[in-house]
């Protein structure tokens, strides 16, 4: 038994030793203050755990005491964390790809600002995270683009949606939009502050130039048809007032229905509008003395096109 005792004891040094070199994820004024997280081994564990639950609140918690001190310290984000916060961003939960998402663009906008960013190991560091934003956003785009395709109106079919149908597709529209504008704002920072990250972005420069004109043509698409809509519902509002003789009791059996889009809450129209502003502003900063993406207007029918329509 004294032996095993011995052993036992040896071990527990051998542990507390590992996990005593573990660099801190981030340090503070107070060593002892409970939001700092100390053990990064630990962290990256919680954010590759098989359970979305489990990765979306070590996301969250990480965005709510880490990056959010992050500012008032001098020390980075260990980088081994970072690179599992960058595997979020392409997860199949699209939950844990908007929070993964966010603490991307939170973290981008407050290093740039900071001395540590003119690091020239750090920026080729994170360089790479550009191509993985441009295809996440592609997922975005293409599945915004099917959801748009769901709701107009068929040809051959007149079957009337249900009320679950459309909910769901409200639903679906507002989680790609969430994953969508935090993207954006992540990409807008690598293109403005690393040079790195936008040589990348050239070597995709047709995939860069598909995804953001298709995701500011569903901008330009769905504002169209939410004003259109509105007009017409405001003219069939009227005429039911000029015709009816008890506006009061027949009104509300009879107001004209408002497609889906038109229900969503305003953190929706935040969003939406977010990534369309981040989307033109990628465009403009990368077209930026960059003549490698500005001679593709002149190859590239179709962004002619959807260029024209813009304007």
């Amino acid at each position: 038994m004294g032996k095993a005792g011995r052993r036992n004891k040896e071990r527990r040094q051998k542990r507390k030793q590992r996990l005593s070199k573990d660099k801190p994820i981030l340090t503070s004024a107070d060593a002892n203050a409970p939001t700092a997280i100390v053990n990064p081994q630990s962290a990256v564990q919680r954010l590759r755990n098989p359970d979305p639950k489990v990765r979306h609140a070590a996301l969250v918690a990480l965005q709510a005491s880490v990056l959010s001190q992050l500012s008032c310290s001098s020390r980075p984000i260990n980088i081994k964390v970072l690179q599992a916060v960058r595997e979020q961003v392409t997860n199949t939960d699209l939950e844990c790809a908007a929070v993964a998402s966010e603490n991307i663009a939170q973290y981008l906008s407050i290093t740039s600002s900071s001395s540590s960013s003119s690091n020239d190991r750090h920026k080729d560091t994170i360089a790479s995270w550009a191509l993985v934003l441009l295809g996440r956003l592609d997922d975005c785009w293409k599945a915004l683009l099917i959801v748009q395709e769901e709701e107009q109106p068929s040809t051959t079919t007149k079957t009337m949606q249900s009320k679950n149908q459309i909910k769901k597709r409200q639903k679906t529209r507002k989680q790609w939009y969430a994953v969508a504008a935090p993207c954006f704002r992540a990409l807008c920072q690598l293109i403005e502050n690393n040079g790195p990250a936008l040589d990348r972005i050239n070597l995709q420069k047709k995939k860069f130039l598909e995804v953001i004109f298709g995701i500011l043509s569903l901008e330009v698409t769905n504002s169209a048809s939410t004003t259109t809509a509105a007009l017409k519902a405001k003219e069939t509002t009227d005429e039911l007032d000029e015709t009816m003789t008890d506006a009061s009791n027949t009104t509300a059996n009879t107001a004209p229905e408002v497609p889906s889009h038109t229900h969503h809450d305003a953190i929706y129209t935040e969003l939406r509008e977010n990534t369309a502003l981040y989307a033109a502003r990628c465009l403009h900063s990368a077209l930026d003395d960059n003549w490698e993406i500005a001679e593709m207007f002149q190859h590239e029918g179709n962004t002619r096109d959807v260029w024209k329509k813009l304007r």
